[in-house]
């Protein structure tokens, strides 16, 4: 039973070694290559539109992350003539004002560090999907997939 090429099997049924591994580490490294070769000529471009008031004009993010819990969560407020005002943190993303606090704690307000957190978080992504996919479609018959 199983030659050289032959993965083997783990606790749970999980496959390791052979083909399907080595398919799953080429995607893996072309999503890494992939998204370096697309934003590597933006990683040192300054910053533009609402990066000026989220990240580089923005004092909460400058703060200690000592203090992040007391700035995670904002009201919504409107402006005196009834619109909504231009918000620095959105209080629906917290974990977006808590990665642009961390990146100014570890590189202060260089663009391209921001560029680089946002580009290993697509590939995260990318990874999470992939997996989430795969497993959501191991279970499926192909027979009975819809054409």
């Amino acid at each position: 039973m199983g030659g050289a090429g032959a993965a083997s099997v783990g606790t749970g049924g999980q496959r390791r070694g052979g083909a399907a591994t080595t398919r799953s580490w080429w995607f893996e490294a072309c999503v890494v290559v992939l998204g370096l070769a697309a934003t590597s000529n933006s990683l040192d471009n300054p910053f533009v539109l609402d990066d000026i008031v989220k990240v580089r004009e923005n004092p909460d993010i400058q703060q200690p992350l000592s203090e992040l819990h007391d700035r995670l969560v904002y009201p919504y407020r409107q402006a005196t003539d009834g619109s909504w005002e231009l918000r620095r943190n959105d209080p629906s993303r917290p974990a977006t004002f808590a990665t642009y606090s961390l990146n100014y704690a570890l590189a202060g307000p260089a663009p391209w560090a921001f560029r680089l957190t946002n580009l290993l978080l697509h590939v995260a992504n990318a990874f999470v999907l992939r997996r989430l996919m795969r497993r959501l479609a191991s279970g499926m018959d192909p027979a009975g997939a819809v054409r």
